[in-house]
């Protein structure tokens, strides 16, 4: 383990440096700004990614019967979390390990009994967590240990669980907590009630720091309703608050993104270059993301098997968030 002073430092400032990438990151206080070393070349894809999606499981009592990744119920808890982790990301240099982690995925990471453990460990190695919720296991107890190891907390939110984002967002936001809000989006309508809570929580409230926008994804649960994206309604909606900074995207919508950032102003990165997902079950598998789950082969001594360098350049971006 690397000595109490080197983790007190990780937890407040980090700068990363990958030369093989053209990259260079600074994290502090939940943001990360990052340059390219050369700045006449694009940033590379991340032999060690500075951002990892971590799953707990696949236990969910949300019900959801649009679920991208078919959580439930009957789901299952990943048992030995704190010491998977530790086996994973221990042996890494400081430099090598990833700002930040978001636990969510395929769970509500709330549901495992070893969730605050697996916290802890990720405090031990200098790793900040970050949570994802839909709000039903929000009380004052988890909300106190959110605030004790979290850097930040995003709600999903959808109108069968109402009661418990709600109340969870007022818990949260009393705490004086980091929030985000998970939004997924698809016909007319999904995107005015977007713009209800942007009025409510952000232009009214001041309680959340982001709403992020997530597609309808035609997969898992959901691929028995397939729904169709109304990137019209999308536009207007961005043209009424974008200059607010105070919306984001998830990854599965960076081809529209990538359209409209200029025009926007809107930080923008290819998908996948600084992040994997890693699921803590009995294999520990690492994927290139929690939709397409394609396995990324990896190696202590040398990182993640890249799967091909990105061209684009991407924006000089900082996030809370990711």
């Amino acid at each position: 383990p690397f000595p109490a002073s080197d983790i007190t430092k990780a937890k407040s400032m980090r700068i990363r440096t990958e030369h093989a990438a053209n990259y260079r990151a600074v994290f502090h206080n939940g943001k990360t700004l990052r340059f390219p070393l050369d700045p006449a070349k694009p940033i590379m894809e991340l032999q060690w990614p500075e951002f990892y999606d971590v799953s707990f499981g696949t236990l969910c009592r949300g019900g959801c019967s649009f679920c991208y990744a078919s959580a439930s119920k009957k789901g299952e808890n990943y048992r030995n979390l704190a010491q998977k982790l530790h086996a994973f990301f221990g042996p890494m240099t400081l430099n090598q390990r990833p700002f930040q982690i978001a636990c969510g995925g395929s769970s509500d990471s709330l549901e495992n009994p070893e969730c605050w453990e697996a916290m802890g460990a990720m405090h031990e190695l200098g790793i900040v967590p970050n949570i994802t919720t839909n709000g039903i296991l929000i009380d004052e107890k988890n909300t106190a240990l959110i605030k004790k190891y979290c850097g930040g907390v995003a709600v999903s939110v959808y109108d069968h669980t109402e009661y418990y984002w709600r109340r969870a967002i007022n818990l949260l936001a009393e705490a004086k907590l980091k929030i985000n809000l998970h939004v997924i989006v698809s016909d007319k309508s999904s995107i005015e009630r977007v713009r209800q809570l942007y009025k409510e929580y952000i232009k009214i409230q001041d309680v959340v720091d982001y709403i992020v926008l997530l597609p309808y994804m035609n997969v898992g649960f959901a691929a028995r309703h397939p729904k169709i994206i109304d990137y019209q309604s999308i536009t207007a909606f961005l043209q009424e608050v974008a200059h607010e900074g105070k919306l984001a995207f998830g990854a599965n919508f960076y081809e529209f993104i990538k359209t409209k950032h200029q025009e926007y102003n809107i930080s923008i990165y290819p998908p996948e270059i600084f992040s994997k997902y890693l699921l803590l079950n009995e294999r520990v598998e690492l994927l290139n993301n929690s939709f397409s789950m394609h396995p990324v082969p990896f190696h202590h001594g040398h990182g993640c098997e890249l799967g091909h360098y990105r061209t684009e350049f991407p924006k000089v971006v900082c996030n809370s968030l990711q």
